[in-house]
């Protein structure tokens, strides 16, 4: 975070920043995004969700990939967070040991490497990415 408030500031004195500091896209939300939210802000619906997500939701989740993949998921098998880091926390604490060992690509963020400190893992950036026009690709 602090990189991006440098940044911020940076751009608040008229330097013309390109943000790639903590994986924030630089578009703005999609409007049927925003249409949803606001229905359901107008509805009510500003109360917590349940820890591990809606039960709509999480059933909907199993069903999508239990057809796209022929799986058998189960809802209760689905847990829904707010973003990459909290799943990657909650997988984090779940399987990880102190000094275990983590090969992970290059493609990491400074919030997923504070989450390797607080299970004292050892991360190996080893498998290397590639942006290659349209996809990313192994570089071995």
């Amino acid at each position: 975070m602090e990189v991006l408030e440098r940044a911020q500031e940076l751009e608040s004195l008229g330097k013309n920043i390109i943000h790639l500091e903590i994986g924030e896209p630089d578009f703005p939300t999609a409007p049927h995004i925003c249409a949803a939210a606001s229905s359901a802000i107008w509805s009510g619906e500003t109360r917590y969700t349940q820890s591990l997500g809606l039960p709509e939701l999480r059933e909907a989740i199993a069903n999508h990939y239990n057809a796209k993949f022929r799986l058998e998921l189960k809802p209760g098998q689905i847990v829904v967070t707010s973003g990459t880091s909290p799943a990657l926390l909650l997988s984090f604490m779940c399987l990880l040991e102190q000094d275990d060992e983590v090969i992970m690509s290059n493609l990491i963020t400074p919030a997923i490497l504070i989450l390797y400190n607080i299970r004292a893992v050892k991360l190996y950036l080893f498998i290397r990415m590639k942006y290659a026009g349209s996809a990313w690709n192994l570089k071995l």
